[in-house]
């Protein structure tokens, strides 16, 4: 995660610390909730679809890949 400012009054350098010290569990819980969700949403509907296929053997991705959407 960048830290850096954003606004002219981001300046709260206690909260910009916790939050690049926190990205990496948070955006991993993220994941797993979101996945965990829809997995669930599959099995009651009893679809496998080819998302859920992909998704049962992971257990992280690369954060990267959102890097393009915090810059635009």
């Amino acid at each position: 995660m960048f830290v850096g400012i954003e606004f002219a009054t981001d300046t709260n350098k206690t909260l910009k610390e916790v939050q690049h010290t926190l990205y990496g569990e948070m955006v991993g819980r993220i994941f797993d909730r979101s996945r965990n969700r829809y997995l669930d949403a599959c099995q009651l509907a009893q679809v496998e679809t080819e998302l859920a296929e992909r998704l049962h053997p992971m257990t992280h991705f690369d954060h990267r890949t959102l890097q393009g959407t915090y810059l635009a």
